[in-house]
């Protein structure tokens, strides 16, 4: 029903452009007819139906490196015709030739087999409804059910006429609730006909002179229940069930899993780790009617019938022969047993279970222990604040409260989380609090605890732990002085001491750090261990430690297993084997966008992820608009020369080439044209710097002077160091004072002054040069209320954290966001590719680069080739 709710919806928004077309039919003055929207749609459909199976089953055929000439013998014994005619459905040619006197009947007999399925493809006002009746009361005789017969307005299902106003009728039309029926009579009759080709006791009533409904034994009710129903639906009929033998609302015999056991779990919380304790967890099978529970006599007594639909306690019930033989075995062998509690606390919080010897899942109840971990799990534990550490040298806000009875009561459970606040919210002072309301409330649990960041936010963290947290004590553990030993570093310790230390030294010293037992372990920007393959990633997850968190406001930037890796650092195998993860997550949800495969996954996940965003006006009222703009640039003739040269210089050897050489090709000739696209100069490696060479340039510049105009400051991102260089010497030229220019290469402490000057000096210059991989993360730039992206990453999250420097909690005035982008180049047809793209993104992944590497060389081309209207001659304006 949705599928046809889905064509006609789009066959009726076709514009007569997009069908007109001639048919071979004839009207009656002799003129050609136009094919109708449904029938084109049809068609269409049709068309590219075949050939999607056509060619996936010869590539199928070939990965299982089957032969050519095994693909096409199928070898069935007194079947010559039969075997033609699977070849040509299956192989790439769909051509059948008709062979001999005995084969003239093969296209009838095809065409009446096919007749019933082709229903649906009639343009008809109303179609033939069967409506599927119970005994009455608490009747039980074995005759009383009954299929009765109605016509259904297409258009408006609701509306159903009786066949006994069709009978009473005499007239080739039937008028009922202001519609007319054409021939209703005639086409009942003919519609039973093909009916009964599906469910032949329809047959009967095509004995009657004016048939109405059919009466049925209760075998012959579960047969059309069981499997002419959905074949009938499947052919264009209507089907109506009484609500009880719905999916909806059936009274099936069905096993149910209860798990947990009846022991009290510790309320009091620890640090002992959830996923390590306890370690397995107790089930029992059940037996289930609706909501009654049965007992096992019950369930053999019942069975013993062998019937799929039994009257049992007034009320019919189904049950299905198959799954009741498979349940009566699965009780047989166990009644209960134990389950991990990765696989109990995913089966409790999914409220079903995979179980091999059942066809369908099986329902998932919580009990003892488990019902209060999941009632915990899925109540709003941050309704009620826990209260702030009186240590904490500041004021949260109403929002930030909530996330440290959030990470409180998590991390009281046991269980390692993510908190995933947007840029700007505050998520570092949250975790200073939860560290001093731990030292309060766990004096018996003094471990160290560690927090691992980039190195460009680490004299940040020291900062704030200085500022909101004096009580706490910093360990550092960076620079050549640094300990190298267990026992070196130990001596350092204090109780609940705080020990600072960046990815790349988490890499590399990961045997010294995975030997100390840690009280906690904290991940700032933890999109970092988002490969789950690489060096950094596989290092961290080896540190042991009672508590896990992960701080970050893109869990998610490019695909699913990123949020994976972070997951199996704070909950290790919960979301079970990467591989396994894939197929059951990732590849549903981020090429088919499944609807169920997405609230499965929530389920999984969201009470390990709490994400609030600054422009939900119910976390944050306070805090400005952001405002986006495109500007879009034009080249100059020197520009546009050498992006031309370059892109069919380059693509000569792009469609030459293949395979990993044929995507380092096209990731060097997409680097080389944004270098282009922003200047001459950095393509060329000169070190010249007149704006006059670059149309972006000349743009920055005249919107920086706007910027000065104003008095406000500036944040000027860029991906290349080199261009951050070329970009400081042309404005310093210009406005005849240094600019800033904060990159990789800056010493931390140069890096710190530098932000603090921005921030904080009346005489600060206006304009902050920041290079996008040094500076797009961490760092508190909310003096700037003008960000500029002077070339793109093609990254939404990355490009989105940059301008959170500016649009953050501290903010005060709007912030303007202004994306520079070379008309007619790669860059306007790329930004408007990934503007397409924002769906995914924003529901669950990002955008990268990496994919305009799969396209194939003539769509490549299409997006890299430069319009007519891209370039300009600066000078000569």
């Amino acid at each position: 029903r949705q599928d046809e709710e889905r064509f006609l919806k789009l066959a009726n928004a076709m514009p007569l452009s997009a069908y007109a077309i001639a048919s071979r039919t004839k009207d009656s003055n002799g003129y050609q007819t136009l094919f109708t929207s449904k029938s084109i749609l049809q068609h269409f459909l049709d068309e590219v139906a075949d050939t999607l199976v056509r060619y996936a089953g010869d590539i199928f055929a070939e990965e299982l490196g089957e032969e050519k000439e095994q693909r096409q013998s199928f070898n069935l014994p007194g079947s010559t015709w039969q075997s033609r005619l699977i070849e040509s459905l299956t192989a790439v040619n769909p051509s059948f030739h008709l062979q001999g006197f005995t084969e003239r009947g093969i296209p009838e007999t095809l065409n009446k087999w096919l007749h019933p399925g082709m229903v649906a493809q009639r343009e008809e006002d109303y179609r033939i409804c069967f409506r599927l009746e119970m005994p009455s009361g608490s009747e039980k005789n074995d005759n009383q059910w009954q299929v009765s017969y109605l016509l259904q307005a297409v258009d408006d299902p609701s509306l159903l006429v009786p066949t006994e106003r069709i009978w009473k009728s005499s007239k080739r039309e039937l008028h009922f609730l202001n519609r007319t029926f054409k021939d209703p009579q005639e086409k009942l009759l003919m519609a039973l006909a093909e009916a009964s080709c599906i469910f032949p006791p329809l047959a009967e009533s095509l004995q009657e002179a004016c048939p109405s409904c059919m009466h049925m034994k209760t075998n012959e009710a579960w047969n059309f229940l069981d499997t002419a129903a959905p074949i009938l639906q499947q052919s264009g009929f209507t089907v109506l069930l009484p609500q009880e033998l719905t999916r909806a609302g059936q009274r099936r015999i069905k096993a149910r899993m209860r798990i947990g056991s009846r022991k009290s779990t510790d309320k009091n919380g620890s640090e002992s780790g959830t996923f390590a304790l306890p370690s397995l967890i107790d089930y029992h099978w059940e037996i289930a009617l609706g909501d009654e529970v049965l007992t096992l006599s019950e369930f053999k007594q019942i069975a013993r019938l062998k019937q799929p639909l039994v009257h049992w306690r007034d009320r019919w019930v189904i049950i299905n022969p198959q799954e009741a033989a498979d349940m009566k075995k699965l009780f047989d062998e166990a009644s209960s047993g134990t389950l991990s509690f990765r696989e109990a606390l995913s089966a409790t919080l999914l409220g079903e279970k995979d179980q091999i010897e059942l066809a369908s899942p099986v329902e998932v109840v919580a009990t003892g222990n488990m019902k209060h971990i999941v009632d915990m799990l899925k109540t709003d534990k941050t309704a009620r604040c826990v209260e702030v550490p009186s240590t904490f040298q500041g004021k949260l806000r109403a929002y930030q409260e909530r996330g440290l009875t959030w990470l409180t009561s998590m991390t009281n459970l046991g269980f390692g989380v993510c908190l995933a606040d947007d840029m700007g919210l505050g998520k570092t002072i949250q975790l200073i609090a939860w560290l001093l309301h731990r030292k309060e409330h766990m004096c018996a649990n003094a471990h160290p605890v560690l927090i691992v960041c980039p190195t460009s936010v680490l004299g940040n963290w020291q900062r704030e732990i200085e500022r909101f947290g004096p009580e706490l004590s910093v360990l550092p553990h960076h620079g050549l002085e640094r300990a190298t030993s267990k026992k070196s570093m130990e001596k350092s310790f204090s109780p609940h001491v705080v020990v600072l230390t960046t990815y790349s030294l988490a890499r590399r010293d990961r045997e010294l750090l995975s030997e100390i037992e840690w009280g906690a372990v904290v991940l700032d920007e933890a999109q970092n261990i988002k490969n789950p393959y690489a060096q950094q990633a596989r290092a961290i997850r080896q540190f042991k430690a009672h508590t896990k968190i992960a701080l970050t406001g893109t869990p998610v930037e490019n695909r699913l297993s990123e949020l994976w890796s972070i997951f199996e650092f704070l909950n290790s195998h919960y979301l079970g084997p990467l591989k396994q993860f894939k197929r059951t997550f990732a590849l549903p949800i981020e090429r088919y966008k499944d609807p169920e495969a997405t609230q499965k996954f929530k389920k999984l996940t969201q009470p390990f992820l709490l994400r609030r965003l600054k422009t939900d006006k119910t976390i944050i009222a306070d805090l400005p608009e952001k405002n986006e703009m495109k500007v879009f640039c034009t080249l100059t003739r020197e520009q546009a020369t050498l992006y031309q040269a370059l892109l069919d210089e380059t693509m000569e050897k792009i469609e030459k080439s293949e395979g990993m050489a044929r995507r380092g090709l096209v990731l060097s000739l997409i680097t080389s044209l944004k270098q282009i696209c922003n200047h001459p100069s950095l393509y060329l490696r000169e070190g010249a710097s007149s704006f006059s060479r670059s149309g972006k340039l000349k743009r920055l510049v005249e919107m920086s002077e706007e910027v000065m105009e104003e008095k406000s400051y500036a944040l000027i991102f860029t991906q290349f160091r080199e261009m951050g260089h070329l970009l400081a010497r042309c404005l310093e030229d210009k406005f005849g004072e240094t600019v800033p220019f904060l990159h990789g290469g800056v010493l931390r402490a140069k890096r710190d002054e530098m932000v603090r000057s921005f921030q904080e000096k009346e005489d600060a210059y206006p304009l902050f040069l920041i290079s996008l991989r040094a500076g797009g993360t961490g760092l508190n730039l909310t003096r700037a209320s003008f960000v500029f992206h002077f070339d793109r990453w093609w990254n939404p999250a990355v490009e989105n954290q940059a301008t959170d420097r500016a649009f953050r909690i501290g903010q005060k005035k709007n912030v303007q966001v202004y994306k520079m982008v070379c008309l007619g180049t790669m860059e306007e047809r790329i930004d408007r590719m990934l503007e397409e793209k924002r769906d995914l993104a924003d529901r669950i992944i990002g955008a990268g680069e990496g994919w305009i590497t799969e396209l194939s060389n003539d769509k490549l081309r299409e997006i890299l080739t430069l319009s007519k209207e891209a370039a300009i001659d600066l000078e000569d304006e």
